[in-house]
């Protein structure tokens, strides 16, 4: 029925309903001749219609892992064209991002990244698009922003990924709403500016910091929203000729009582030790304010880091230590430097077969073996420096063991 329109379309919703209360043998073959009709049909909205639908249940169903990677390719790409057709239909978009979000996109996207990212966006900023659709854009885009670095995650940034995010906060904002959309906004944002520089100044100048201390205001009790908002304005720190601007207005007194924070764990005190840690190490010349005094910051970040305890587990996920380690010649700077062996110590025994490889990779072990020998260091961070090395040696193994045949152990410090 490929040439006949309505039969085809009669036939795809037959399909769908049988694929939905059903079971159904040779999924893979009814998967390519759906994708054979949807391709032929390309400008018939029903015939995309009724085929989205038919292969979301192929996607999500027990069959899913016989999808070869091919298949799952030409998937993509048929649902791409779908929704350039019909762009503006609500039924359609919200069967092709479902099949999207059931599918899990995989890691490889070159084939089609900047078409994606482009059609996830126009979605998103759409200003009568419904919640739902927006949700799912958003939930979509952050995924592949989890998924890429370096110059794709530039990529982000030049077809306008932080300028939409900030939008749809705007809007939220403006609605008193603090939902899921917003939070996701967030989480990709600190995403997509992870050592990426360029992606950080695009915040800040689309007035993102203005933005950042007014959800802060209004929403003060979120923790997810508070945790992601946090983790970017940590991305921020590690930019030196960015983090200046943090020392601006009263983003400071804003940090520091985030840093005696007990929200969501030591997460947001976390990130705001490590905000300060950045900003401290660049030296006394830098410290262009009276009040606080730099001196203060740093016990008050000492003090901050000695109440966690070393076995928390972490919402946090480091692809690089680069700005971590750097700290750790920060001999001038001790409470940076103890946030620094501390952070390690911590993500390298609560998550050993991540974390251990990583360090070792980056060249860590060299770096802690002369915070550990430095006569400069304080003992506590000597302490710290000699456990990370230990647990790095000793392999993920022997670390999980020990931590989970004493899972109480915290660190004195």
């Amino acid at each position: 029925y490929k040439d006949k329109e309505s039969l085809l379309s009669s036939a795809l919703n037959h399909l769908f309903q049988m694929l939905r209360y059903e079971e159904v043998r040779d999924q893979c073959q009814g998967l390519e001749l759906i994708l054979a009709g949807m391709k032929h049909n390309w400008k018939n909205k029903q015939v995309q219609i009724s085929g989205s639908a038919a292969l979301f249940y192929i996607l999500k169903g027990e069959n899913r892992e016989k999808v070869t990677h091919l298949q799952r390719r030409k998937v993509i790409l048929t649902l791409l064209d779908a929704m350039e057709q019909f762009r503006h239909d609500r039924t359609m978009l919200r069967n092709v991002l479902l099949n999207f979000c059931s599918m899990h996109l995989p890691d490889n996207l070159t084939f089609c990244h900047h078409r994606m990212i482009r059609n996830l966006m126009e979605v998103v900023v759409s200003d009568n698009q419904e919640d739902f659709i927006q949700k799912l854009g958003i939930i979509l885009l952050n995924c592949l922003a989890c998924q890429v670095d370096g110059e794709e995650k530039l990529t982000f940034g030049e077809l306008g990924a932080i300028e939409a995010m900030l939008k749809i906060i705007r809007r939220k904002l403006a609605l008193n709403q603090c939902d899921e959309n917003m939070e996701v906004s967030w989480s990709m944002m600190w995403n997509i500016t992870d050592e990426t520089a360029e992606n950080c100044k695009r915040f800040i100048d689309n007035n993102g910091l203005e933005l950042f201390k007014s959800c802060l205001v209004r929403f003060a009790d979120k923790e997810e929203l508070l945790r992601n908002m946090m983790g970017l304005m940590g991305n921020i720190a590690e930019v030196r000729e960015l983090r200046k601007k943090l020392m601006e207005g009263d983003f400071m007194d804003i940090f520091c009582k985030l840093m005696e924070s007990e929200m969501d764990g030591i997460e947001v005190s976390y990130n705001a030790v490590g905000i300060f840690s950045h900003i401290t190490a660049d030296g006394e010349n830098a410290w262009t304010i009276s009040q606080p005094t730099r001196n203060e910051v740093m016990m008050r970040m000492m003090r901050a880091i000695k109440r966690w305890p070393l076995e928390s587990r972490r919402n946090i996920n480091y692809r690089s230590f680069g700005p971590i380690l750097n700290l750790l010649k920060a001999f001038d700077t001790p409470a940076a430097q103890y946030w620094a062996v501390w952070a390690l110590c911590n993500l390298t025994r609560v998550y050993p077969e991540r974390y251990c490889r990583l360090l070792k990779s980056e060249g860590g072990l060299a770096l802690l073996e002369t915070v550990e020998a430095d006569p400069r260091t304080l003992e506590e961070v000597k302490t710290l420096a000699h456990t990370v090395i230990e647990q790095v040696r000793n392999g993920p193994e022997k670390v999980k063991a020990e931590s989970e045949s004493n899972p109480e152990d915290q660190s004195d410090d």
